[in-house]
Parts: structure tokens; sequence; C-alpha cells
């Protein structure tokens, strides 16, 4: 049974006539079963991995296209009414999205060039240090270098939304102080409750909010684990995460970022032993608790958010304020930052 058949009427209601909008995915291959369960409107694909050279990931870019070209139910997203065109029409639109900026190395001028070719978010950094700043997996935390800041500042000007997920914690904050437009966190909890480097702090949370920006909500298990080896955690893990972040700074600033992938069985296996090498210390107390690939208990990704809906109501929350969650207060960032 899936998610969607598992849920009450009222949460497949709720969750048909929203706008549903996962920032942090990758690996799609096409319409398939985890879109079409969790019911998404718009996702954000990681396109370039995050070790790339600039011409690897425009050559990545170019698959995507020909995925929109193929697949009648996939278009791609430049400005925020193709999100509306989407849902309108049934499809899936693709946000093509960077997990960190190693692919420019210190050339400023690629990021106009990453603009006309369709990108319309950006990560400064993924977990390790790059020519703008710390990420959240160095020893160090140095905060933005001076290309980093005028990095910040172009991707204003080019009105690319920036996302300061996987980032050290003073680099992502020196960001979202800087940064003149809303900024967001694609994909993390509040560090406050759940202890790991990729999660951000309460201080991030409320500047990301007053920027009016939104922090994107993660069910990945090892950010909604409490440390507790004999309890792997649960989705009220996540709703609770969710819940901590809208009673601080209001349920405008909350949304989800599932860092999940949307199509089964496509994630590389050379990718997973990438990551294993470069960073063997991120999640390796979950590893050794639960085994490595271990999902939260239920729910398991993007393809079981209408169980996120009905948590959320029977939380007590109105569904226009679910409707937020799920994808209106990205949307609405989207439409205050990038070009019409």
């Amino acid at each position: 049974m899936t998610a969607w058949e598992s849920v009450s009427a009222e949460a497949r209601e709720v969750h048909r006539q929203s706008i549903v909008i996962d920032t942090a995915t990758f690996f799609l291959k096409g319409y398939g079963n985890i879109v079409e369960e969790g019911g998404v409107t718009a996702v954000s694909l990681t396109t370039p991995w995050p070790w790339d050279s600039f011409e690897t990931g425009v050559k990545r870019t170019e698959e995507y296209y020909a995925l929109a070209r193929t697949d009648p139910r996939l278009l791609l997203v430049e400005r925020a009414e193709d999100i509306r065109r989407a849902k309108a029409e049934e499809k899936v639109g693709m946000i093509l999205w960077s997990q960190g900026l190693n692919l420019i190395g210190d050339h400023v001028p690629h990021l106009e060039t990453l603009f006309r070719l369709g990108y319309r978010v950006l990560q400064l950094t993924y977990s390790e240090r790059n020519y703008l700043g710390d990420g959240c997996d160095e020893d160090t935390d140095v905060g933005l270098s001076k290309l980093g800041r005028q990095v910040v500042k172009e991707l204003n000007r080019l009105r690319i939304l920036v996302d300061v997920s996987h980032s050290g914690p003073r680099t992502a904050l020196e960001a979202a102080e800087l940064s003149e437009q809303p900024i967001v966190v694609s994909h993390a909890n509040p560090r406050s409750l759940y202890e790991h480097k990729r999660n951000v702090s309460d201080e991030l949370i409320r500047t990301v909010a007053a920027k009016g920006g939104v922090v994107g909500a993660c069910p990945y298990a090892p950010l909604n684990w409490d440390g507790d080896p004999n309890h792997k955690p649960t989705i009220d893990n996540f709703v609770t995460a969710i819940d901590y972040m809208v009673q601080m700074v209001g349920i405008d600033h909350v949304g989800l970022g599932t860092d999940s992938e949307a199509t089964e069985g496509a994630y590389p296996a050379e990718v997973i032993a990438e990551l294993g090498r470069r960073y063997p210390d991120l999640g390796s107390a979950f590893r050794n608790a639960f085994g490595r690939g271990a999902k939260m208990e239920g729910f398991r990704g993007m393809r079981d958010l209408p169980l996120l809906t009905e948590k959320l109501l029977q939380r007590g929350y109105k569904a226009e304020d679910v409707s937020k969650v799920l994808g209106g207060n990205w949307l609405r960032v989207f439409e205050a930052v990038w070009p019409s």
C-alpha cells in the first residue's frame, strides 16, 4: 500500500490541493512511482555532482534538458510561474540546483553561465572547504572568504537563490547576513534538537527567517536522531523538527527538502562510495548503530510526503498552514527572488 492510499480523505485532499515542492532530491530518471506517490509539483535536482568540474556539470545539465524533451510529464523550471503551470498541467517541474560551487572554482563569471543554463538555486559549499568558505565537515569555521562575499553579491545580482545547506556555521550565518535577498537552507533540521554537523543553529534559522527565507526540514534519518542507539528516529521526530522551527520563527519560514532519490534505484554506487571516502565521519555514529542506508521508521523519503500531511493535520495544523510547509513557502521565496 502506498502512502497515498494509507492516509485519510482529508489528508489526500489537502495534499492534492497543495503545491508540493521538494528542494533537495537527486537522480531523477523520469516521471515514476516516487514522484507520483509523493504528489510533488516541483523538485530541486542535484545536477552536477559535488566534486564535478564545470565541463562535467554542464554535461549533466544537458541530460536533464534531454529528459524534459522526452518525458511529457516533466518540465524545466526557470520562473516561479512554471511551478504553477506544472501544477495546472499535472506535471513535475525540475529546478536545476548545485550542491556546492566547487565546479566554478574561483571563476565568478561561471555563475552567469549557470543562470543562463537555467540554474535558479545554488548552494555555496558541500561539507568541505572550497574557495568560498568552510563546509560543515571542516574542523575550522572561518566563514566566508573575500571571494565568497563576492559570490553572494553576484548571486543576488543574478537573482539566483542562495542556499547555505552543508555550509559551516559561520559561513552560513555570514552569507545570510550579507545577502540583500531572501536566503534559504534547502535541507537541514535544528541542531539544538538533533546534534549533527549537517543541522543548523537557532541563530541561523532566525536570521534566514528575518531575511524572508525558508529552512527546508529534512527527513534524512541521521538529521532526526537523538543519539540513542536503541531507538531509530521516526516520522514523529521529523514532525517535531518542523514544529520546533514553526514555533520559533513562524509558519511562513519552514518548508521541505527530503534529501532522497527521485527515481528508485537510481543512486549510483560510485557516488555512494565517493561520499563515504570524502566524508567518513558524517553520520558514522548513526551507521554504527543502525547500518548503512538505514531510514527513519515510517518515512522513506519523497514518496511518503502524504504521510507528513496526515501527521501535521493530526498535530493540529490548519490545512492552509500545511500547504505552506508542503510548498507554499518555497513558492513565495521563488517569486520574491527569481526573475519573472
